[in-house]
């Protein structure tokens, strides 16, 4: 584990201790302990302080072997060190063990676009595409690489990037196929785009609006959601966390709505580009 690793997780600790600390007194002022968040809140204020060998993880991301984060009720949810949820450390490891990924660009050449970035993220994509253009809609202000677009109606040329990048974006758009087709289109012929959802249903159900109440979401998806992708034109590789290597059997586990969770990564190649392919976006 490099020195860096280690001196961020003494920070982090430091900051968690102080945070969950004043949370504790906060709730208890308030007479809400034994609520979710209070035994959160304990837990996780126990494991940073006595370093619970039962509450040690392995992050893929940035290396942290150590005590990880409780959260909704569930242990080892959240890395000290990056902030990495299991969705995030699931997409590392069908990365870095995906050819599709290493084909080209290669070397830190290329182009990319990374919609609603998360910093944990950063490392893991610019070893393999060093220019991206990171944003949603709101332009993130003091980050030099963040632009404010909407995925519907995305302000660049036609086949502009290498990689694209929207992890757990689409369920929150309600015309998700404006979005796919936009991203479609300014991906260049052979490149790939990751585009995750949370796939929390047998089959898709959109709602038709954004619901406040389902965490701003506009649909349950469903494995069948990749067929949505190949309906723009996408060739699609999807890998699961169930199949993928899970060091402790915990790094790429999460719950929704007290359920296991098993993550879709789904690879989506945009076809080289032929003379006679006349579709909408190619």
């Amino acid at each position: 584990m490099s020195t860096d690793v280690v001196s961020t997780a003494r920070r982090q600790r430091r900051r968690w201790l102080r945070r969950t600390a004043r949370r504790l007194l906060a709730r208890g002022l308030r007479g809400r302990m034994g609520d979710r968040l209070w035994r959160d809140d304990l837990a996780n204020f126990t494991a940073l302080a006595l370093d619970r060998r039962a509450a040690h993880g392995h992050c893929p991301l940035c290396g942290w072997r150590g005590v990880f984060l409780r959260h909704a009720g569930r242990g080892r949810q959240i890395c000290l060190v990056c902030g990495s949820r299991a969705r995030h450390r699931a997409l590392a490891v069908a990365v870095e063990g995906h050819d599709l990924w290493s084909d080209e660009p290669s070397d830190g050449a290329g182009r990319g676009l990374h919609a609603a970035p998360e910093p944990c993220l950063r490392g893991l994509l610019d070893a393999r595409c060093g220019r991206w253009l990171r944003g949603d809609l709101r332009a993130r202000p003091g980050d030099g690489h963040a632009v404010g677009f909407n995925l519907c109606r995305l302000p660049f040329a036609d086949d502009t990037f290498d990689r694209l990048v929207a992890n757990h974006v689409l369920e929150h758009i309600v015309d998700d196929e404006a979005a796919l087709r936009e991203m479609y289109r300014v991906l260049r012929p052979g490149g790939l785009a990751i585009l995750m959802v949370p796939v929390v249903a047998a089959r898709t159900e959109d709602y038709g609006f954004v619901a406040p109440a389902r965490n701003e979401h506009a649909r349950d998806c469903g494995p069948d959601y990749v067929e949505r992708y190949r309906a723009v034109g996408f060739e699609v590789e999807v890998v699961t966390s169930d199949r993928l290597p899970d060091a402790d059997a915990m790094a790429l586990l999460s719950y929704d709505r007290g359920h296991p969770t098993v993550h879709h990564v789904p690879f989506c190649r945009k076809p080289h580009r032929r003379s006679s392919d006349r579709r909408i976006g190619r």
